[in-house]
């Protein structure tokens, strides 16, 4: 009896395991695990804006996790805030620019068909300096400038050398101006300073007319923590070093010399080689001084001429073989003073003095004695880019755009941020042009 109800219960037992077995596999059969679709991006809003803005983009099957999405605003990163299924929410950064939008999500990349227009707001202000001209050392505006003129931007320790009259080079690091080096007799005219490529030799142009010991070019070096002068090129010819710079890509020491020619430093025969003769250019009458740029790719060289002929010349440059390929040409300026705005030879210059060039190719240029701060795109468009210059409009005031003056700017350097800096000669102050 006890073995016929073990049975009984065992084959229910059985039954049971069977139908629940029976069960689970039909619903494994029913479940179907969908596949995770494709995001699809469609648009974005706003078009246009500030620093800050909060964009949102668009579309479908965004999913919900920020980690899987990424955000540009003209190549530079946004901070995305939120992600839900059909909208992303991202901040313009800082400084971006005018430029495409781009995504990625689940490492799928969509670029937006209108572009984004940054709306900056352009201000310039005191960096250092108290404006008075003598020189002391010490925080940033307690610091004083005797009349600084040409800058140079130490992108290994973010510092900023300054030459000023008196023949002293001065550093601003960590919040603090220090005076690294007095020049000695042997440097009577330093016209310039150029940093190294590798950040670790400061050049010293020379003008040396009528200098006995003839240094053409001095260096301060790394080693030294820039405090040393050491003469590196002697009796280059004529004497005149408006202007010693170097090739962006394998740093050949170039320098123009009064009048006209442009050498360039052999270090294995330690001799100054001819690169251009400027002399040659048509429809240009008489010496000038200049100093000169190249284009990030190393590839065109700009030369800016400060007076008596006023102007800019362009020419390719060849980094393979450092020499000039075809010949210079005219490329902005009319070759007289003005103050005017324009493209190329249509355009107008008073005393343009040290030119920089920005990563995309865009020169900017402390002009003298029209008392502002020009860019020139790489196409030759001219363009103010602060000051309320003009000739005899020189100044002082801090402030938005145009509404800043300058008296005399002639130094210019920009820093690994994009923040501008300007050797504001008369009133012996580094000012700052900022884009936010």
């Amino acid at each position: 009896m006890e073995n016929s109800r073990m049975k009984i219960f065992v084959n229910r037992i059985g039954l049971f395991a069977l139908l629940v077995s029976v069960y689970l596999a039909g619903c494994r059969q029913d479940t179907k695990v969908e596949p995770v679709k494709d995001p699809v991006v469609t648009s974005y809003t706003p078009e246009a804006g500030r620093a800050g803005t909060e964009i949102v983009i668009q579309g479908e099957n965004f999913g919900n996790e920020i980690t899987d999405v990424k955000v540009w605003v003209n190549s530079l990163q946004a901070q995305v805030v939120s992600v839900v299924p059909t909208r992303i929410y991202a901040v313009v950064p800082t400084a971006a620019g005018s430029g495409a939008v781009k995504v990625s999500i689940r490492e799928k990349e969509f670029e937006l068909s209108s572009q984004f227009t940054f709306q900056f707001t352009r201000n310039v202000s005191t960096y250092s300096g108290s404006g008075t001209a003598v020189s002391v050392d010490g925080a940033l505006r307690q610091a004083s400038f005797n009349r600084p003129y040409w800058l140079a931007y130490d992108k290994k320790d973010d510092a900023l050398f300054v030459l000023e009259e008196g023949r002293r080079v001065r550093r601003i690091k960590d919040g603090m101006v220090k005076t690294v080096a007095s020049l000695s007799g042997s440097i009577n005219n330093p016209r310039n300073i150029t940093m190294s490529i590798t950040c670790d030799t400061l050049f010293i142009g020379n003008d040396n007319a009528g200098n006995a010991n003839n240094v053409s070019v001095a260096i301060l070096t790394r080693d030294t923590d820039f405090s040393t002068q050491q003469n590196y090129v002697m009796s280059a010819p004529s004497n005149h070093v408006n202007f010693a710079g170097v090739h962006p890509l394998d740093g050949t020491l170039i320098f123009y010399c009064w009048p006209r020619k442009l050498y360039k430093w052999n270090k294995s025969t330690n001799r100054a080689e001819l690169l251009y003769d400027l002399a040659t250019v048509p429809g240009i009458n008489g010496d000038f001084y200049a100093n000169f740029a190249f284009s990030p790719d190393g590839t065109s060289m700009y030369v800016v001429a400060k007076y008596p002929f006023i102007g800019i010349l362009r020419a390719a440059y060849s980094p393979f073989t450092n020499e000039i390929v075809g010949n210079f040409q005219r490329f902005a300026g009319t070759g007289s003073w003005g103050q005017s705005d324009g493209n190329g030879t249509n355009a107008s210059f008073d005393q343009p003095a040290q030119v920089m060039v920005d990563t995309k190719g865009t020169l900017y240029i402390a002009e003298k004695f029209n008392h502002w701060i020009r860019t020139v795109s790489p196409s030759g468009d001219v363009l103010r880019y602060v000051g309320d210059g003009g000739p005899g409009n020189q100044g002082f005031a801090d402030g938005q755009g145009g509404n800043a003056k300058f008296n005399e700017p002639e130094g210019i350097a920009m820093d690994k941020d994009g923040n501008i800096y300007v050797a504001d000669l008369v009133n012996s102050r580094i000012r700052v042009i900022k884009d936010e």
